[in-house]
């Protein structure tokens, strides 16, 4: 089985979990405000359970990695690296801007061989835009 995490597109949060032939057994998402990642986790939950799977039963981890807002690209990658950690099982990362289609799940589900690492680091499509204080506080005397 492989498990399917989209965290990036703003206001959405997709999970899938396909066999291993890459055909998609399930899907749930979820509307969110603001990047509302934190819901990922049950998002999950409920879909392993509405397809009667326990986590044990996932094989790999396919999420995308970016690019898109900070928080959400970062619990993303980190709910995929913990399944990754945790059960012993690859992670592969993936960069899309837009939401996955059926298609594409399915393609890059079935590339076993391309599932290779433990881990995936995030691409965020720009360099950060750290700025100085907006506020200059003074200094304690």
């Amino acid at each position: 089985m492989t498990l399917v995490i989209q965290t990036n597109t703003q206001g959405r949060l997709h999970v899938w979990i396909c066999d291993d032939h890459g055909h998609i057994l399930g899907h749930r998402q979820r509307v969110v405000q603001w990047h509302g990642a934190e819901f990922a986790l049950g998002l999950v939950d409920r879909l392993l359970i509405a397809c009667s799977l326990k986590p044990r039963q996932v094989r790999r981890v396919l999420v995308v990695r970016g690019p898109g807002a900070f928080s959400a690209v970062r619990i993303g990658l980190v709910l995929a690296n913990t399944f990754g950690y945790v059960l012993n099982i690859p992670v592969r990362g993936v960069t899309t801007e837009k939401k996955l289609s059926d298609k594409v799940i399915e393609r890059l589900a079935s590339q076993h061989a391309k599932f290779q690492k433990r881990s995936v680091r995030p691409w965020y499509g720009k360099e950060p835009n750290i700025s100085q204080p907006k506020r200059r506080y003074a200094k304690a005397r």
